[in-house]
């Protein structure tokens, strides 16, 4: 039996008066002691309108403001005998065995089972549901578009197979929860049409569009709850004319058939003023380079509020349509003006450095407890590894990673395990390493279990306990025990993960380490950390929230055209034509309700609305929202901004109040080089002043000589360069090698008092080159012993690097007396021309040097891959140079250099000498050149001016360099 009711349709014209609506809805609901909830979007929804609420001095504890999914809970409450709903966990366990079930009967999806399609087939089974469609009318619908063309179209055949096996899937959930008398929203809204609530529900106020208006909207179940649910007497609509008019009126006469329309009243206030850069702007909206200065911006503009009209911060709220970048950016750029943040979403599980924590004790086992991976948990701060004894020390663990490092070690635990006991008498770094390799090899035996096939619970038991086990203590002097709070979190959901899987997955599925992954990596994702205590601060808050509140001036911010209109979640199973044949709406329909709740928002302040966009995302250049294009029509009335200026103002601060001294000329400097470099002024990125002379390496030149910051990154700010860790030798390391393979055939081919590679002595000079190679390959790790060893010593199909060189030799037919050998330059030499001519202090090691009988000499580098361009190379002309006089100086006799090349490993040529072949003219222009660097060198210029500007892709130190000042060569 349908209890009689009455259905109200409240009209608002702006957003004020929609708030004016809702308070007096709820005064009469208190008045009359009527039990009631008030249907709000989102958990921040339902925190403004408590606020608004207690402006009004309503008190709102005597009704329930619910979200959607609180609505179906608080009404669960109200029959008594209804079991709880299944959690999230539960549905996913039970939703995942579903998905099995139905493969294992045949029905084979056209995609592999991950837990992120499991949770993807739920939501869209729940889709299915709450808009009124069942398993049946799905499979009808669907096979009768796809069987006529599968045989001929192979996208409707994979369609065809995906939909048998999803209504194989729905069918065995259905019976899985229903064989376990389980509930689900869906088997609740039929328990609650079915019987009567214990304690009465007099009115619902729906606050909340359609599912179409709005993604955090009613569905037609739930409209269609509405119309049937017994004992309810009264259901009050609440909506604005522009949400009405873009589509909603029209629906709600078939989802609510006889609503009686009535108008609210507007409070008589003059609209919100529109805030613009200037008064003769031809957009009335800010732009910003990114989100961060955005923010930082808008900052400002509300500290100078709380200065000058001593307006609270709480008068002011940002609202944005994705607030997670904002969340991220608030707590830096809000405490640089000493504002108080209240978000109104809580920040993902997933961004708490515990969840991180676990991450990586997954990566551990999944890779087999490679290098990096075990690194990284060995020195976590969240966990304290007592496995024999104290904790490794610092030392210890560094000599474990260099360690690991030189064997080349990528994973594998038979590998470390068998070579473990001989550590303690080897090299010095494996001694120091063996007490963490010990604590290396504990933990593995401890998480080896994930590594094999077992049931899921069992997997997450193993995980859990590994956890605990070795979580260090907690810092007590941490401001609200955050590290605690997001520890216990996770803790708490692995074991409802745990206890999930044991009791709903009857068929013990067994996975490996990588499904535990996903598993616990999906859970992490969908969780969020409860906000901490409550702050009277400026509202960073989302669309949905915001129209809830009452604030005096409104920052809406991100207006770019991927946030705004908002973006759906795509279907990932079918595309929107067969999809709006089961009522999902149509685009447009959305769009037009889009626009005008941006409409509606631009009425919601009580003095001023403030628009910005920006125009850099992650170094990409992003449009600015098609929303902007509308707002000659709606904007009623533009005020200019006082002082604007996105830089920072002479008002603005870039600190708190309080702050002085450094604080201030920081900024003064700051501002200044923004306004020098506006009014048209010189430039002052680059200028460090005088630098004192000092000794240069060539390789140093070359560097400020390819962009002068990257040399003041290295040589004066002595930044360090992050080594990624490679499985296999780095082109640095390769070239390393090979110096040293060289320079011990080369030493000991002299020793033995040979001279020059000749045709007759080819043969032996490759005879010991194996020798010297074979010793050298013996120091290396496995994986790369093969492959250099094919590299110096060639094969059967294609000659070695040792026969090419040895080849080039002969064919050169030079008289080599004597070779020096990784020779050291150490001293101070006149370079240049006058009347550039000056004295440089140089210091290097050459490869290699050979000197003939006719006292000449021929200088030699060696490169693993190929040469550098002649025009930036510096080593062959400036060695070449320093080691005549050297030479000179050391031996009393005067060489003189005739050839200078490079023996470079990785091209074709093998040997390439200077271009043109003029040692002369190279090593003058070389002389020159080197003057030049030195001179700007000390002269403290380090502009960032790359040679090249694809260098800036693969630089070392994009951190701290200015891009935006980056000059063409």
């Amino acid at each position: 039996m349908i209890t009689p009711r009455e259905t109200h349709l409240l009209r608002a014209p702006t957003l004020r008066a929609f708030q004016h609506a809702i308070v007096d809805a709820v005064t009469g609901c208190i008045e009359a002691s009527r039990p009631a909830a008030v249907l709000t979007p989102t958990r921040a929804a339902a925190g403004q309108l408590q606020r608004t609420l207690a402006a009004a001095s309503v008190e709102h504890r005597r009704v329930a403001l619910v979200t959607r999914s609180e609505w179906y809970e608080w009404l669960r409450g109200r029959h008594g005998s209804c079991p709880p709903l299944l959690t999230p966990v539960q549905r996913q366990v039970v939703g995942a065995a579903a998905a099995a079930e139905a493969r294992a009967a045949g029905c084979i999806p056209p995609f592999r089972l991950r837990p992120g399609i499991v949770a993807a087939l739920l939501a869209f089974y729940d889709q299915l549901r709450r808009r009124r469609r069942s398993v049946d009318a799905f499979e009808r619908l669907l096979l009768d578009e796809l069987e006529p063309s599968a045989d001929l179209d192979r996208g409707a055949r994979r369609l065809l197979l995906q939909t048998r096996f999803l209504v194989a899937a729905f069918r065995a959930y259905d019976r899985r929860i229903d064989t376990r008398r389980l509930v689900d929203e869906h088997r609740l809204r039929e328990r609650l049409l079915a019987a009567e609530p214990l304690r009465k529900v007099s009115e619902i106020v729906v606050t909340v569009p359609d599912q179409v208006a709005d993604a955090a909207g009613l569905y037609p179940a739930d409209f269609d709850l509405l119309a049937r649910l017994p004992r309810l007497e009264r259901v009050t609509v609440i909506a604005t004319d522009g949400v009405l008019d873009s589509g909603f009126r029209e629906r709600l006469d078939d989802l609510l058939p006889g609503l009686a329309e009535t108008r609210v009243r507007t409070d008589g206030g003059r609209p919100p003023a529109v805030v613009v850069p200037d008064s003769s702007a031809d957009r009335p909206y800010f732009v910003w380079r990114d989100r961060e200065e955005e923010l930082r911006g808008i900052a400002r503009r509300v500290r100078r509020g709380v200065t000058a009209d001593g307006r609270a911060p709480a008068a002011a709220a940002v609202v944005v349509q994705r607030p997670l970048p904002y969340l991220y950016l608030a707590p830096s750029a809000f405490d640089a003006a000493a504002l108080p943040v209240t978000p109104g979403d809580a920040l993902p599980l997933a961004v708490e450095p515990y969840a991180a924590a676990v991450d990586l004790v997954l990566a551990c086992a999944a890779s087999g407890f490679g290098r990096g991976p075990t690194m990284e948990l060995l020195r976590s701060p969240h966990f304290r590894f007592e496995t024999d004894g104290p904790p490794p020390a610092a030392g210890a663990v560094r000599a474990l990673d260099r360690a690991l490092a030189e064997m080349r070690f990528s994973g594998g635990l038979d590998l470390l395990s068998g070579s473990a006991a001989d550590w303690a008498a080897e090299t010095e770094t494996r001694r120091a390493a063996a007490g963490a390799l010990r604590c290396v090899l504990a933990l593995a035996g401890e998480l080896r279990p994930l590594r094999e096939p077992r049931p899921l619970a069992a997997q997450l038991e193993t995980l859990r306990s590994f956890l605990q086990r070795h979580a260090a203590p907690l810092d007590t002097g941490e401001p609200g025990g955050r590290a605690g709070e997001g520890r216990a979190l996770v803790w708490q959901g692995l074991e409802a993960l745990e206890a999930a899987n044991r009791s709903l997955d009857d068929a013990g599925r067994e996975v490996d380490v990588v499904e535990v992954t996903s598993v616990v990596r999906r859970w992490i994702e969908s969780r969020t950390r409860p906000a901490g205590a409550p702050v009277e601060g400026v509202h960073l808050i989302d669309v949905q929230a915001a129209v809830y509140g009452r604030f005096d001036d409104v920052f809406v911010a991100g207006l770019v055209e991927t946030e705004w209109p908002g973006r759906t979640t795509r279907n990932v199973f079918y595309p929107a034509g067969l999809l709006a044949g089961l009522g999902w709406p149509r685009e447009r329909d959305r769009l037009r309700a889009s626009r005008a709740a941006f409409r509606d928002l631009l009425g919601l302040a009580d003095k001023r609305v403030w628009l910005s966009t920006f125009v850099l995302e992650d170094d990409a250049v992003v449009a600015a929202s098609p929303l902007l294009e509308d707002l000659d029509g709606f904007v009623a009335e533009r005020v200019p901004a006082p002082d604007h200026d996105p830089a920072g103002a002479p008002g603005d601060r870039l600190g708190p109040p309080g702050d002085a001294g450094i604080g201030r000329r920081w900024r003064a400097l700051r501002v200044g080089r923004t306004n020098g470099s506006r009014a048209g002024g010189a430039r002052a990125s680059g200028r460090a002043g005088r630098q004192p002379a000092r000794a240069y390496t060539v390789s140093a030149l070359e560097r400020y000589a390819g962009c002068p910051f990257q040399y003041f990154a290295s040589h004066a700010l002595g930044l360090e360069v992050e080594r990624a860790s490679e499985q296999t030798m780095t082109p640095e390391q390769r070239g390393l090698f090979l110096h040293r393979v060289f320079e011990s055939f080369f030493r000991d081919w002299q020793r033995a008092g040979r001279g020059a590679v000749t045709l007759a002595t080819l043969d032996a000079a490759l005879e010991r080159f194996e020798t010297a190679a074979e010793d050298a390959l013996g120091a290396l790790p496995p994986i790369d012993r093969a492959v250099a060893r094919g590299w110096l010593l060639g094969s059967a199909a294609s000659p070695g690097l040792a026969e090419r060189v040895f080849v080039a030799e002969i064919e050169r037919q030079t008289g080599v007396v004597e070779r020096l050998l990784e020779y050291r330059i150490d001293g101070r030499f006149e370079l240049g021309s006058p009347p550039a001519r000056r004295t440089v202090a140089i210091r290097g090691v050459v490869d290699r040097i050979d000197l003939h009988a006719d006292r000449t000499l021929r200088v030699i580098d060696y490169k693993a891959s190929r040469p550098p361009d002649p025009s930036r190379a510096l080593q062959l002309p400036v060695y070449a140079r320093c080691a005549e006089r050297q030479l000179r100086a050391e031996r009393g006799e005067h060489f003189r250099v005739t050839e200078a090349l490079y023996v470079a490993f990785g091209d074709p040529r093998l040997q390439v000498s200077v271009p043109g072949g003029d040692v002369a003219a190279a090593i003058a222009e070389g002389e020159a050149r080197v003057v030049a660097l030195v001179e700007a060198i000390e002269a403290g210029e380090y502009p960032p001016r790359p040679v090249d500007r694809l260098r800036c892709m693969t630089c070392s130190f994009p951190t701290v360099c200015r891009k935006e000042n980056v000059e063409d060569a």
